[in-house]
């Protein structure tokens, strides 16, 4: 990998650890974009230790679909919930939201290149090392 696209992915990097937190609260499906790009969720006492990070798939709603619909509302096998239950951070599915919603916080930045943001999801996991990549 070339010297500048490591500063270009470490730009990349302080752009999302510098993005506004947003709280899983009511406000958060308005304030999530419908644009594809990353995400990290970290706890709120701990911002800068990484829980879960991750990419959108594909560019349908975007963050929104990913971050909300998926890791904070979502039931699927390997979703943040799912994992939580299954970490024993939670007893049960139903307990998640509500821990969600008490400790954890979300920053998104919005990539539009698919390439590139595959390449700053590897380069996040790498460097961020999230507990549930």
């Amino acid at each position: 990998m070339h010297a500048k696209t490591i500063l270009e992915l470490l730009v990349a990097l302080e752009e999302l650890q510098n993005a506004p937190a947003w709280r899983f609260n009511r406000n958060l499906r308005r304030n999530l974009r419908e644009e594809p790009g990353v995400y990290v969720i970290s706890r709120i006492d701990q911002p800068m230790i990484a829980i879960r990070a991750g990419t959108t798939i594909t560019a349908k709603d975007g963050l929104r679909q990913r971050v909300y619909k998926n890791q904070f509302m979502g039931d699927q096998k390997g979703n943040l919930r799912q994992q939580l239950v299954g970490d024993g951070v939670c007893a049960s599915m139903d307990e998640t939201k509500a821990y969600i919603q008490n400790h954890l916080q979300v920053k998104v930045l919005v990539i539009a290149d698919n390439e590139w943001r595959k390449r700053v999801e590897n380069f996040m996991l790498a460097v961020l090392n999230p507990k549930y990549p």
